[in-house]
């Protein structure tokens, strides 16, 4: 059994360790581990499983802030767990990658959340009148155990597999999917794999030659519809999203009709996929049109509010640490919205910061508050002196074309549609 093998065992463990990641319920953190012997603790798993005294620990459940006064509580597995997930996920992976749809995206090999942005842009200028805006109530929280295993079953015929996949599903509770480790994307992939394929139908069925009337694209939990708004192709967005609801109704999984909603991109309104807003605005200079990609709104008051809250809850933690925190919390974002017209949000979010900061350093200093400090203490010195994140540099998005050589031959060709997966 390839799980099994030391070798699997030793790549599960440097993905699983990469981004550091906090103890679980065992309370062992990487640093114990690595004190106590990184390849004693990985022999010591792997006597485990070829002996079926394999248990997957309880998780520690971690609540995380949605906004508007809400939260959302998600199991963390312990580091000894997610390397398993680990090497299940490089096996499985390598069987299920040849059944995914290929306009499903998301922790695949070979995708990113940049090339989905790509063709959903590349869609959306060429004059799709109709997107669909689709929320998914509670998605992988709501995954059946039963289905998922019969799914899975279907391609893998190892008792020991198939036994050691069930006690990491039931490691999570009786229900959904396994949250917080690296086997979760790629069963919620396998979970509406079936779905993907019965929307892609529709598009198949629209195409005339390079031509096709109605693209849907998903990654991970974002899915984007849009349509052709010429006379005789008007319902093929409906079509979609009934297929689509139709294909998840037997799996439980149910649209959330407080947040669904229809767009025209020809009249400017947006579409949104991976926390980003995608207008078709006309240029300043001269005529034509180019797709406006920003952050949306919620995503920027999301890293706001949490730099305010790392500031907010600093105490007497020295200032170093402080600023380390809110350094990671900035890289991650900019990370992901970087791409396309984001220098505003990226002055709005640094501004934010810099005003927090500067509100600690009066605090701290014992200063009467008179203002926001910005006389005694410059944009220069939080860069210079202190090192608060300044890598506010926004990256021209490629053309959906540059990524196509990427894709094995079978995989090429347009994708798209929009919907948007909660959970």
């Amino acid at each position: 059994m390839h799980v099994t093998k030391l070798e699997t065992r030793h790549e599960a463990y440097r993905v699983a360790t990469r981004n550091g990641g906090a103890a679980g319920s065992d309370g062992q953190t990487v640093e114990a581990i690595e004190q106590a012997g990184r390849w004693r603790v990985l022999a010591a798993l792997q006597q485990e499983l070829i002996s079926g005294r394999y248990q997957p620990q309880a998780h520690r459940r971690v609540d995380l802030p949605k906004g508007h006064g809400k939260s959302r509580t998600l199991p963390s597995p312990c580091l000894r767990a997610r390397v398993g997930q680990g090497a299940l996920q490089l096996m499985l992976e390598a069987i299920f990658e040849a059944d995914c749809c290929e306009n499903a995206d998301g922790d695949r090999p070979g995708r990113s959340p940049q090339q989905a942005l790509a063709h959903v842009r590349r869609r959306v200028v060429r004059r799709r009148s109709t997107g669909i805006d689709v929320d998914l109530s509670r998605y992988v929280e709501n995954i059946r155990h039963a289905v998922l295993w019969d799914k899975i079953a279907k391609r893998v015929q190892d008792p020991q597999v198939l036994r050691l996949i069930k006690q990491t599903l039931k490691g999570g509770g009786h229900v959904g999917g396994p949250q917080g480790g690296p086997l979760s994307p790629l069963a919620a992939t396998i979970y509406v794999n079936e779905g993907d394929w019965a929307v892609d139908a529709i598009r198949r069925k629209t195409a005339a030659g390079d031509y096709e009337a109605v693209h849907y694209h998903r990654f991970a939990a974002d899915i984007v519809s849009t349509a052709s708004g010429h006379r005789r192709k008007r319902g093929g967005a409906q079509r979609a999203w009934q297929r689509l609801q139709e294909s998840l109704a037997p799996l439980g999984v149910s649209l959330n009709p407080e947040t669904t909603k229809m767009v025209d991109p020809l009249k400017g309104e947006a579409c949104s996929v991976l926390g980003c807003d995608l207008r078709r605005v006309g240029r300043r200079r001269g005529e034509g049109h180019f797709i406006l990609i920003t952050p949306k709104k919620s995503a920027r008051l999301a890293i706001k509010a949490k730099s305010r809250e790392i500031i907010r809850q600093a105490g007497a933690t020295p200032l170093k640490e402080v600023i380390a925190r809110i350094n990671r919390a900035l890289a991650g974002w900019g990370q992901s919205f970087r791409w396309g017209q984001a220098s505003r949000a990226f002055s709005e979010v640094r501004d934010s910061v810099e005003r927090k900061g500067r509100i600690l350093l009066t605090r701290r200093t014992r200063r009467r508050k008179r203002g926001t400090g910005w006389q005694r203490w410059r944009s220069g010195y939080l860069d210079d002196v202190l090192g608060v994140f300044w890598d506010w540099k926004v990256r021209h998005l490629p053309h959906a074309g540059s990524y196509t050589c990427k894709w094995p031959p079978e995989a090429r060709g347009p994708i798209t549609l929009m919907v948007k997966v909660m959970g």
